[in-house]
């Protein structure tokens, strides 16, 4: 089993994967040995709280996967520890399922997702379309890559998005065979859509994490509503406890 990324890279585009300003291009794919933080992410598997349930979810996006789908976006009706619990649940799922290089797009700097982000090793990219393009992304084991929102808007250099722009932003993903955006809320998108825009057009699938305890039907069909706005169908709702 397994989605390669289509390859599309033009003869007049570059790439470059480095670290400290050193090529380093198919380094991490090319280890022999799993590293130790590889057991750490994998080892969360067997650390959340309803593991029959996370099988479940994980299931279900594996059937998705077989299917052609590769880019989930994860939201919620509050900001909670539940959203990136699953969201790690789910790559660990993935983790013992295949060998795939994962992505997680992440702006959160704590919490479960914070900290494997931060402890990872810091990592840029270089391209050169017909303009220069640059991403900061960490790599926390051979397969699984955090970057964020800020990074690849960043990749725009505060222009309207251009079709240069979408070009450096599809290579870059394409790089992955399977991707999970942990997404912020409407309010926040809302407040730069035409950025987000050209992101959010990346998104093939959309869960919401809902809290049993705070949301409302409300909140619910106002997440769903804005994304299926930007065409992207909704997958299902997680409940959570919390």
């Amino acid at each position: 089993m397994g989605l390669k990324p289509k390859k599309f890279l033009p003869d007049e585009f570059s790439y470059k994967d480095t670290n400290d300003g050193v090529s380093d291009i198919g380094s991490a794919s090319n280890l022999k040995d799993r590293s130790e933080n590889y057991y750490k992410i994998s080892e969360y598997f067997y650390r959340v709280e309803n593991h029959d349930q996370l099988n479940k979810i994980g299931k279900s996006f594996e059937k998705d996967y077989a299917n052609g789908v590769k880019s989930f976006a994860i939201t919620s009706t509050e900001e909670s520890i539940s959203k990136q619990n699953t969201i790690l649940g789910i790559a660990s799922y993935f983790d013992h399922l295949a060998n795939l290089n994962v992505l997680i797009v992440t702006n959160e700097t704590r919490g479960p997702l914070g900290d494997f982000h931060s402890q990872g090793k810091k990592m840029f990219r270089k391209y050169e379309t017909h303009e220069k393009h640059e991403v900061s992304y960490t790599k926390y084991h051979e397969s699984l890559d955090f970057v964020s929102f800020r990074e690849l808007i960043k990749m725009s250099q505060g222009k309207r998005p251009t079709k240069d722009y979408e070009i450096a932003l599809d290579i870059f993903l394409e790089a992955y065979d399977l991707i999970i955006w942990d997404v912020p809320s409407v309010e926040e998108i809302a407040m730069d859509k035409q950025l987000y825009y050209t992101v959010s057009l990346k998104f093939e699938s959309l869960s919401v994490v809902v809290s049993k305890s705070k949301a409302t039907g409300n909140k619910v069909k106002k997440i769903v509503e804005f994304f299926e706005n930007y065409g992207v169908p909704l997958k299902g709702l997680i409940y959570s406890e919390s």
